[in-house]
């Protein structure tokens, strides 16, 4: 990287191949090492046969560029009051410290539950327990509700997500 020494990785462990495909493939690895600004990578690979090929990127890396969602959800649902349930954040931004908020509204708009958590997320799913009660630990009338995720890294802007689920309540 910027054809600097320190920055010289071997990236063999971090090569996912396409299943089916011997030709194609991705590399997956943070680089959270690099300063704001304009940076270039080059790239050596090689096959079997010790055949070689380089290709050069250049990139911008912006600290402040919020994370972007592949999906939030809630399992199970329906969410059935005295059974757990999960909020299950999935973001592009694997092994990197996030702050991660959710929020249950009724369909009124009224907060009823919210919780924060800080993380480092080993991959790019992040998932956040909840036992279906609010805060007193009432449970929740059988209705819909709607739950809103929050994401951001590093101090960067926030992302967020909403999603509606079911809450059966048979008490």
């Amino acid at each position: 990287v910027d054809n600097d020494p320190k920055y010289t990785y071997n990236l063999n462990s971090s090569f996912v191949p396409v299943v089916g495909d011997y030709t194609t493939g991705k590399v997956v690895m943070p680089l959270d090492s690099l300063s704001a600004g304009e940076h270039t990578l080059l790239l050596r690979a090689w096959d079997l046969y010790n055949n070689s090929s380089v290709a050069q990127v250049s990139f911008y890396v912006e600290p402040t560029l919020a994370p972007d969602f592949i999906g939030f959800a809630i399992n199970p649902s329906p969410v059935v009051y005295g059974s757990p349930a999960t909020f299950v954040v999935s973001h592009n931004r694997p092994q990197s410290e996030l702050e991660v908020t959710v929020d249950i509204f009724n369909l009124q708009g009224q907060l009823l539950w919210s919780k924060s958590e800080n993380v480092v997320c080993d991959g790019s799913v992040y998932a956040m327990g909840w036992n279906g009660a609010l805060r007193g630990g009432q449970p929740l009338s059988t209705g819909v509700y709607l739950a809103r995720a929050y994401i951001a890294s590093g101090g960067s802007l926030s992302s967020s997500r909403t999603v509606k689920f079911v809450v059966i309540n048979n008490k």
